[in-house]
C-alpha cells in the first residue's frame, strides 16, 4: 500500500496543508513550538492552528497566546514574514489533556469537529518520576480523550501521536510496530479514578513490574490506545528518541527546556556536576528536533493523502480509517498494527555517549557559560563505590560548605537544594545511560526518501551528513543564547572566568594532595616511627 501513494499527481507538503485547519495539543512545549513555527513558515496557505492551552491562575488563554506569539522560536518567521506569528493562524482553544473531553466548552468542540482534518498530539509529561497518578492523567487519559474527540471530527485524515522509542524499554530492539501493552489501559484509568494517592504509590511497583519509571509505562499505554482505535481514526505513531537542540531550524542549536541531556550538560557545564554514572561505550541515540518535526509533517503529509483518496472512493466508509500494518514477526509485536515511525540516528550513525561527554569537556573552555561556580571536569564511571564519593567530596561537601556561608552572611541558600534536584535527575537518567536499545528505523527512511524532490529541501533531513563537533558547538551556543539568556558579547568575560575556575581547581586538587601525602609521610615516616639507634 505505501508504493501507490508515490504517484505523479501527488500534492506537495504545502500543497496538502493548504486551506487546512489543524489541531495541536503540547504546543506550548518544546517539540510543539517548533511544529507551530515550521507550519507557519513552511505552509503559509494552511487556514488556522488551533492550539489546546491551558488556563493557569492569573492568565488567561488569549494571554498566554499572546506570550507564546512572542516567543524566540518565531524570530526567524516574522524576518521572513514580517507579523506572521501574529495574524489569524493560529487561535487559542482553552482545555487541559488531562481532563475529561479534554475541558473543551460546547462551542469550542463543534469549531473542532466540523474544520480539523489535521491532529497532532504531542501533549505529555516527559518527566521520568512523575507519581503514577500524574503521568497516567496526562499521558495516558490525555490520548484516550484525544482519540475520542478525532473520532468525531468530520474531515480528518490524519491523527499523528507522538511518542518515543522508549515506551518499550524491555524490549531492547524496538521495531516500528506497536507491542502487547504492559497493562490494561482501561483498567489503569478506572484505577486513577478510583483509588486515592497514597495507594497508587504503594502499588506502583507492582503495577511497573520490571519498567523504569512511570513515563515510559504510561506512554507505552497511551501507543495501544490508539492502536485499538486504528478502525475509527486513522491513525499513526511518530517516535522520536532523545530530543535535542536543533541541527539548523529554526535556528542552530535552538532548544528551550532542560530536561534530559541539555540539563545534565549545562549542569556539567556550570560546575555543578563532577561525575556521571554511565557507560562510555553505549550508543547515544537522540533526535534534532527539527529532524524530528520535519518528519512528522512527511508523515502526516502522507498518511493524510491516503485516508484523503480513500475518503473519496465509494463505499470507503466500511473500510478501517488506518491504514493496518501486518508483518510476521516472532518477537512479541501485535500481529496487525497502523503505522509507527521509529525517529531514531543509531541505525545510520554511531555516536556513544564517550563522545558526546568528551565533546561536552572540549568544549567547556571553547564555549563557556557565564558563572560557572567551579571548573567543568565531569568524568563517567560504571563504578558505583567511585562515583559516591566524587560526588560527595566535589558535590554535596563544597555546597554544604557554601551554603553555610550564605546562612552565616545572611543571604538565601540554594546549592544543597539544587544539587539535590541534580542527584534525582542523574538518578532517573541512569537506566537510560547504562542500557542499550537497537531501533530498526527503515519505515522512517522510507518517509524521508518519498519527500518530494521539490519539497526536499524544505522538509528533508541531513542529519546523517552533519559534522558532530559543528553540532554539539551551536548545541552549547544555542543553550547560552536562548535557554540562560547568555548573550554573545559575555562570551570574553566567560571564557576568562573558566581560567580562572581552571587554575583554582588545579590548586585546590594538588593542595589536597600535597595534604594527604603529608599526613601519609607523617604517619609512616614521622618521629614516633623512627626506631632508636643504639648509643
Amino acid at each position: 500500500m505505501e508504493d501507490d501513494l508515490i504517484q505523479f499527481d501527488m500534492p506537495t507538503i504545502p500543497e496538502f496543508f493548504k486551506g487546512r485547519s489543524i489541531f495541536i495539543t503540547g504546543a506550548t512545549g518544546f517539540m510543539g513550538k517548533v511544529l507551530v513555527e515550521k507550519l507557519l513558515r513552511s505552509c503559509p496557505e494552511l487556514d488556522t492552528i488551533y492550539l489546546l492551552l491551558r488556563p493557569k491562575k492569573g492568565h488567561s488563554v488569549e494571554e498566554r497566546l499572546d506570550e507564546f506569539r512572542n516567543s524566540q522560536v518565531f524570530a526567524r518567521l516574522n524576518e521572513e514574514r514580517p507579523g506572521a506569528s501574529m495574524g489569524t493562524q493560529l487561535v487559542a482553544v482553552a482545555g487541559d489533556v488531562s481532563e475529561k473531553g479534554f475541558g473543551l466548552s460546547e462551542q469550542d468542540r463543534d469549531t473542532l469537529v466540523r474544520h480539523v482534518s489535521v491532529f497532532f498530539h504531542s501533549a505529555a509529561s516527559v518527566r521520568f518520576d512523575d507519581p503514577i497518578k500524574k503521568a497516567v492523567s496526562l499521558n495516558l487519559r490525555g490520548t484516550y480523550e484525544a482519540v475520542q474527540l478525532a473520532e468525531q471530527m468530520q474531515h480528518l485524515v490524519v491523527f499523528l501521536y507522538v511518542s518515543t522509542t522508549y515506551s518499550n524499554t524491555t524490549r531492547f530492539v524496538t521495531d516500528e510496530a506497536v507491542y502487547p501493552p504492559a497493562a490494561d489501559w482501561r483498567l489503569l484509568l478506572r484505577m486513577i479514578d478510583e483509588l486515592d494517592d497514597d495507594t497508587l504509590e504503594i502499588v506502583t511497583p507492582k503495577i511497573l513490574g520490571k519498567l523504569p519509571n512511570t513515563y515510559g509505562f504510561s506512554k507505552g499505554l497511551a501507543e495501544s490506545v490508539v492502536n485499538d482505535h486504528r478502525d475509527t481514526v486513522p491513525a499513526i505513531i511518530f517516535r522520536p528518541s532523545i530530543v535535542c537542540s536543533s541541527v539548523q531550524e529554526p535556528f542552530p542549536g535552538w532548544l528551550d527546556n532542560l530536561n534530559g541531556p541539555a540539563g545534565l550538560l549545562i549542569a556539567c557545564g556550570k560546575g555543578l556536576i563532577h561525575s556521571v554514572f554511565c557507560n562510555m561505550d553505549l550508543i547515544s541515540d537522540f533526535s534534532p528536533v527539527d529532524v524530528a518535526i520535519k518528519a512528522m509533517i512527511v508523515a502526516a503529509w502522507k498518511n493524510g493523502v491516503r485516508r484523503s483518496r480513500a475518503m473519496q472512493k465509494e463505499g470507503s466508509s466500511s473500510e478501517p480509517k488506518s491504514e493496518l500494518i501486518t508483518e510476521d514477526a516472532d518477537d512479541g509485536r501485535c500481529s496487525t498494527t497502523i503505522p509507527v515511525y521509529n525517529c531514531a540516528t543509531s541505525p545510520v550513525r554511531n555516536t556513544t555517549i564517550g563522545t558526546v561527554v568528551t565533546m561536552a569537556q572540549e568544549l567547556a573552555s571553547e564555549i563557556p557559560l557565564n558563572d560557572c561556580i567551579w571548573y567543568p571536569t565531569g568524568n563517567t564511571t560504571t563504578n558505583r563505590f567511585r562515583h559516591t564519593i566524587v560526588v560527595f567530596l566535589m558535590q554535596i561537601l563544597p555546597a554544604c560548605i557554601i551554603d553555610g556561608l550564605l546562612k552565616i552572611k545572611g543571604e538565601k541558600t540554594r546549592l544543597l537544594r539544587m544539587q539535590r534536584r541534580i542527584f534525582l535527575a542523574c538518578h532517573a537518567l541512569e537506566y537510560y545511560l547504562n542500557n542499550a536499545w537497537s531501533f530498526p528505523n527503515n519505515r522512517f527512511q522510507r518517509l524521508l526518501e518519498e519527500i518530494p524532490d521539490c519539497d526536499k529541501e524544505t522538509f528533508g533531513s541531513t542529519i546523517w551528513e552533519v559534522d558532530e563537533r559543528e553540532y554539539f558547538i551551536n548545541c552549547m551556543r544555542g543553550a547560552r543564547k536562548y535557554l540562560l539568556n547568555e548573550p554573545e558579547d559575555t562570551m570574553p568575560a566567560a571564557k576568562r572566568h573558566i581560567v580562572k575556575m581552571y587554575w583554582l581547581d588545579k590548586i585546590v586538587r594538588y593542595g589536597l594532595l600535597a595534604l594527604i601525602v603529608y599526613a601519609l609521610f607523617s604517619i609512616f615516616f614521622g618521629p614516633s616511627n623512627i626506631p632508636n639507634l643504639p648509643h
